[in-house]
């Protein structure tokens, strides 16, 4: 009597039912399942991502901070006036400025952007290595040398021509 129970399960017609349930499962499963699962991984991964960014932020932050840094980004507005405090401590050195040109600002970010000068001056390795030191020295303004070129001229000598880009931070908005 049990082994014709069994034999009536096993019939074809239920087995098929039987597959025909499991395969709707896993359909069911994997359409509502898995995307929703896909992606709360794929946010979790970038969830993590940020958070990691935040805390490197955060560990810079301090490290500026116990060191004394007191560098801002600047506004479009001060532009000229870092202009100016830059060719005023180059003329403290006597530097020659042969020219100063503001190059096209470059979106760096989509919180800060950068503007690049291109600045010619005569001098020697002594008055650069001061100019150095005083664009660093600069309060309030995060000024960084990008490139330089030093050239030496026989026109000139015993000063040397050298070419910088600086780039300027500023503030979006």
């Amino acid at each position: 009597m049990i082994a014709q129970r069994y034999k009536a399960l096993l019939d074809k017609k239920n087995i098929m039912a039987l597959a025909g349930i499991v395969v709707g499962v896993l359909v069911i499963i994997s359409l509502l399942y898995l995307p929703p699962k896909k992606a709360i991984t794929k946010d979790t991964l970038e969830y993590k991502s940020l958070q990691a960014q935040l805390s490197l932020g955060y560990q810079n932050l301090n490290i500026f901070q116990r060191n004394g840094v007191t560098k801002k980004l600047v506004s479009q507005k001060e532009i000229a006036s870092v202009i100016d405090a830059i060719t005023k401590e180059g003329r403290k050195l006597l530097l020659n400025f042969k020219s100063m040109s503001r190059q096209e600002l470059i979106e760096a970010d989509a919180s800060y952007s950068l503007l690049p000068v291109q600045i010619a001056v005569e001098g020697d390795y002594k008055q650069l290595g001061l100019f150095l030191g005083a664009l660093e020295a600069l309060n309030g303004v995060l000024i960084s040398v990008d490139s330089f070129q030093i050239v030496r001229d026989e026109r000139i000598f015993p000063k040397l021509l050298f070419s910088l880009t600086l780039h300027i931070y500023l503030t979006k908005g």
